[in-house]
């Protein structure tokens, strides 16, 4: 083996292997590790023999003390066994027999009356324990009843006086009432099982010896005055409805219950055994009648309870039962009224209906379903409920009218002007918005602007918002009715009838609310769109002038569109259509802001057609083309200053007022007013006829020198003019009129203090109109009337423009329809100028 192998003296089988097998290093090394080896088993077997000889001593001492008891009880067995005298035993016996009855011969009266005493101090206290800790109330009549022989018996002897049996005599009379009460808490506890109640009648037949026919009456009493309690006016709530006709359910099961066998039945084991003979009356520490007991007289401790037993029949239990429910259901249902009158939320309402006539369904007493019926009642709860409902609805919806007055109210106070910037689309304050959070906050404000959503608006939209809300709670509670909600698993066929009813009385009754709730909201509607006429009414009485006076009637169509396009509506759709809704208002209050918003426009057109010189030549006739007959081709520059005028004051009025109803009335209000305005211009005029070309030659010619005349000579017009109007006379000179210099004068002014010059006062006798005026007159017509302001969205030729084309005689079929084509494609060409007309 290698040297340096280490050595394992377990390995070796002799001691002649170590030498052959290791050298002299190794086997000293061996012999180290077998020396040290055992050493260590030296150890190990000194502390095993050590421990084994422990264990030896400590089993010797309990020999020791082994031995040492069996000695002890050896001799207890003989010292017993030598007193064990059977004879001694007897004697002793006999002896003590013969004492107690010398004792007891002498001194039985003395210990009857101490007993008696003894038993009769025990009863109140006991008795006043059992009403404490709420035990049985026949135990408590037991512990009375034995008093009250006690105390009979005591006063038969004379003993009655004793201050003590006195005293005991007035607590007994205490206690007597408050275990009557005590008795009457425990009947009118609807929480007791039938066990307890039956129990507390039998006490109480102990206390008053009451027949069936006095407890039954008894018991309804009770339960009718619980009820009276629960429902006190003062503390009236939904909590003490449920209460009061859980009593009133569970006083119809337990008297189907008690009366008449299960009570019957009661009394006749009550009267069965003596008083005595119950177990918890012996079991009662402080009358101690293990001691006690014999020395009380005979009929005492044979006393059996005398039960006025009648039969009680079952339709006498039937009648009491019916004519105490009837009266009850009265009481029951004036409560319920009184209680909803307190009650002013929906939901409370339909959870209590809930609550009430699931309490009522469940109801499985006999008396209720055959006796009394179950229907009437039930129908009768409907009735009450369903009309509170419908009183809230009408209440609720009837909150619109805050609607129509916060819009009074904004009306009232909105003055003159008040359009917000922020109804242009382009305004610093909107392109301001942050666009953070996925521009949410400018893509809302983009909205409103579009909608015409200003601050007064979204007040009013607010508040018809909170309206709405609450129709979707009231409609989400009414629709509610409809679900049945299952408590408790059907177990026989009758729930299932049960569960069917309440499933045809929901939906009868949620059908019945919702067609009242429509109803009702329908009358809120028309009652707001009376409130809205009167407003109209108001901005119809102003006429209106400018954009500025129709800032009322804006506010008012703005508010009153949202009010149409956002009735109260489910997922399913609108709860009513209210397309009929403030309609004609709508078109009222068209008319009133098409009339504001034309009328400076109107007033433009009609200073720049009473500045035209329709004597003369028109002006634009260089620009027009064709031959033989030059024709317009694009409408005067008073047309495009009306257009330009109008489209400006309706977007200032804002572009959502716009709408393809509003522009069509509009349309018609400004075509009607253009052509009224044209025809008192040109109403009494004559067409002149068209002269030679040397004649209009000659006459422009003349124009001219009289155009050339100083500058001081029309200084000194001016000045004439000035001096004459401080002098009185109110002279209106047009600077625009240069076509004619027609002056123009107050109606006021005297027409003798003008000084005209010769040439311009020889004006002809009767107006006249050129028949290039009459041309462009008629392409302006037909460009406004047909294509700019139609009548209809197909843009037919207008009436009114051929009856201004016959009165004329200016122009042939074939040049007009050339005016027509002309005006239509001029409109094609400039109609998104005027994109609010278009």
């Amino acid at each position: 083996m290698a040297a340096n192998a280490n050595p394992d003296s377990q390995l070796l089988t002799n001691w002649e292997q170590a030498f052959e097998s290791y050298s002299i290093p190794q086997v000293r090394s061996l012999h180290r590790q077998i020396q040290n080896d055992l050493g260590v088993n030296r150890e190990k077997l000194r502390a095993l023999v050590g421990e084994s000889y422990r264990d030896l001593l400590r089993t010797a001492e309990k020999i020791i003390e082994m031995d040492a008891s069996a000695q002890t009880v050896e001799n207890n067995l003989a010292d017993a066994s030598r007193s064990c005298n059977y004879r001694l035993m007897e004697r002793k016996a006999r002896n003590v027999k013969m004492f107690y009855e010398r004792v007891e011969g002498r001194d039985q009266e003395r210990n009857m009356l101490a007993a008696q005493i003894a038993v009769l101090q025990g009863c109140p206290t006991e008795l006043s324990n059992a009403l404490h800790k709420d035990s049985s109330c026949l135990l408590a009549a037991r512990i009375f009843v034995v008093s009250r022989l006690v105390l009979k018996s005591l006063q038969e002897k004379g003993a009655g006086a004793y201050p003590m049996v006195a005293s005991l005599r007035d607590q007994l009379t205490a206690l007597r009432g408050i275990l009557l009460r005590h008795i009457d808490h425990q009947l009118r506890l609807a929480s007791n099982p039938t066990k307890t109640l039956i129990e507390s009648m039998c006490a109480l037949t102990l206390v008053k010896t009451s027949s069936p026919a006095d407890l039954i009456r008894h018991f309804l009493s009770v339960r009718s005055n619980a009820i009276s309690s629960t429902l006190n006016p003062d503390t009236l709530n939904s909590d003490a409805i449920l209460d009061a006709l859980g009593l009133f359910n569970s006083t119809l099961q337990e008297a189907e219950a008690v009366f008449p066998k299960r009570i019957s039945e009661a009394l006749h084991q009550l009267k069965s055994k003596s008083l005595f003979e119950n177990l918890d009356l012996k079991a009662v520490p402080s009358l101690n009648l293990d001691t006690n007991e014999k020395w009380l007289p005979e009929d005492i401790r044979g006393f059996v309870p005398w039960v006025r037993h009648d039969e009680l029949e079952k339709s006498r239990v039937n009648d009491s039962v019916k004519t105490w429910a009837n009266r009850e259901l009265e009481t029951l249902n004036t409560s319920i009224k009184q209680a909803l009158g307190n009650i002013e939320s929906i939901g409370a309402v339909v959870s209590l209906r809930e609550d009430i006539l699931d309490l009522w369904r469940r109801n499985k007493s006999h008396l209720l379903h055959v006796v009394i019926g179950s229907e009437g009642p039930k129908r009768r709860f409907r009735e009450l409920l369903n009309a509170r409902i419908e009183q809230l609805l009408d209440t609720t919806t009837k909150t619109l009218d805050n609607v129509g007055a916060k819009v009074q109210k904004l009306a009232t106070n909105l003055e003159k002007g008040e359009i917000e910037s922020s109804m242009n689309l382009w305004s610093e304050a909107l392109l301001s918005v942050p666009l953070s959070n996925g521009a949410s906050l400018f893509r809302k404000n983009v909205k409103a602007t579009i909608v015409g959503q200003n601050s007064l608006v979204k007040v009013v939209i607010n508040e018809y918002q909170n309206w709405g809300k609450l129709i979707i709670h009231s409609l989400e509670f009414v629709e509610s009715i409809r679900k049945l909600e299952v408590k408790d698993e059907f177990d026989d066929d009758n729930d299932f009838a049960l569960g069917s009813d309440a499933l045809q009385d929901g939906t009868e009754d949620s059908e019945q609310l919702e067609k009242y709730l429509k109803q009702s909201v329908q009358n809120a509607y028309k009652a707001l769109e009376g409130d809205l006429e009167k407003l109209v009414q108001e901005c119809e009485a102003v006429l209106p002038m400018t954009l500025t006076d129709t800032t009322k009637s804006i506010f008012l169509l703005r508010s009153i569109r949202h009010l149409r396009q956002h009735p109260p509506s489910t997922p399913s759709g609108n709860i009513i259509s209210i397309g009929w809704f403030s309609r004609s208002l709508i078109t009222r209050l068209q008319n009133v802001v098409s009339r504001g918003v034309s009328s400076e426009a109107l007033s433009l057109f009609q200073r720049s057609l009473r500045r035209r010189n329709f004597e003369k030549e028109c002006p634009s006739v260089p620009l027009w083309e064709g031959s033989p007959h030059p024709l317009p081709t694009q409408p005067s520059p008073d047309v495009f200053k009306f257009l330009h005028q109008m489209v400006t004051v309706m977007s200032k009025a804002g572009s959502d007022i716009w709408t393809p109803a509003t522009v069509a009335h509009i349309r018609g209000i400004v075509r009607n007013e253009l052509c009224e305005l044209v025809r008192k211009e040109i109403d009494n005029r004559e067409v002149k006829a068209e002269t030679d070309a040397a004649t209009e030659k000659g006459k422009r010619e003349e124009n001219d020198e009289s155009q050339q005349k100083p500058d001081k000579a029309k200084s000194d017009d001016t000045k004439v003019a000035q001096n004459e109007s401080e002098a009185g006379g109110e002279v209106s000179v047009d600077q625009d009129t240069v076509l004619g210099d027609k002056i123009e004068t107050s109606p006021d002014a005297d027409s003798s203090a003008i000084s005209v010059d010769p040439i311009e006062s020889a004006t002809p006798a009767v107006p006249v109109i050129t028949v290039s005026w009459a041309r462009q007159l008629i392409y302006d017509l037909s460009y406004l009337l047909t294509y700019a302001l139609p009548a209809s969205p197909s843009g037919s030729e207008d009436d009114r423009v051929t009856a201004f084309k016959n009165r004329f005689n200016a122009l042939d079929d074939r040049e007009y329809d050339k005016i027509q084509s002309s005006a239509g494609e001029y409109w094609k060409r400039t109609s998104l100028l005027f994109s609010l007309l278009a």
